[in-house]
């Protein structure tokens, strides 16, 4: 005879499984999505030229990164005489190379004792006998003794001596005073002041010297401190 009680425990273990399968699959789908904190950051990938925060090198109108210098270096010695070169010179049309022996003169310019101007390529054609140095220096003083005897010994030949002062007696920068000193002291004209530092430095780095400049203005000799009259005068005969 069917007896209902013994159907009681399969519906009872079969409401069991059917919940636990139900359970299951709603915290399967849970952890689908997973917790936020617990995912890895998204892979941006490496930074590149496409990216607008990468600015580099690129140079701007504004003269930014690594564009090139296009101004003259405060060491480019042509930069700074080139402006003198044949300026106000008509004919001359000659371009100064460097201070060597060998080397196109550039064209000095500067004021003399009577702060007339006087500019080196304005000698073309003649010969050039450029002294410069400090006024108190002994082997300066030394030269400018001779400089009278030596013009007179080339007079007629086209041979043009120049004094050029850098520091006058107190050795500061030597003025139209100083340079007046020293061509009435020594006889001496024209005699220049050098006011301009760049070509004091360039003319002049070791003083005094000497400069032989021939009538092409090429520097034909150099000669520093203790110079002998009889070495400038071989010097300069041999140009005539």
């Amino acid at each position: 005879m069917w007896n209902p009680a013994l159907l009681r425990p399969l519906i009872l273990g079969g409401a069991v499984t059917l919940l636990f399968f139900a359970c299951g699959k709603d915290t399967e789908d849970f952890n689908t999505g997973g917790d936020p904190t617990d995912q890895p950051p998204p892979d941006t990938g490496p930074f590149t030229t496409g990216d607008t925060g990468d600015t580099g090198d690129t140079a701007t109108s504004g003269g930014g990164g690594d564009s090139a210098d296009t101004g003259p270096s405060v060491t480019d010695d042509s930069a700074h005489d080139s402006a003198h070169d044949s300026e106000g010179d008509t004919g001359v049309g000659v371009v100064g190379t460097g201070y060597g022996e060998g080397d196109v003169a550039f064209n000095l310019t500067a004021n003399d004792q009577t702060n007339s101007e006087w500019r080196l390529y304005q000698q073309h054609g003649a010969i050039v006998v450029l002294v410069l140095g400090d006024s108190y220096e002994g082997n300066f003083q030394y030269i400018a003794e001779y400089l009278p005897s030596l013009q007179s010994r080339f007079d007629g030949d086209g041979v043009r001596i120049v004094t050029g002062l850098i520091n006058g007696a107190d050795t500061t920068a030597a003025d139209v005073k100083d340079a007046q000193q020293i061509a009435a002291d020594y006889g001496l004209n024209p005699v220049l002041y050098i006011d301009d530092v760049t070509d004091a430095g360039l003319w002049a780095s070791t003083r005094p010297v000497v400069y032989v400049i021939d009538r092409d203005l090429t520097i034909s000799q150099i000669g520093n401190n203790i110079v002998y009259e009889d070495e400038v005068e071989t010097w300069v005969e041999a140009l005539l």
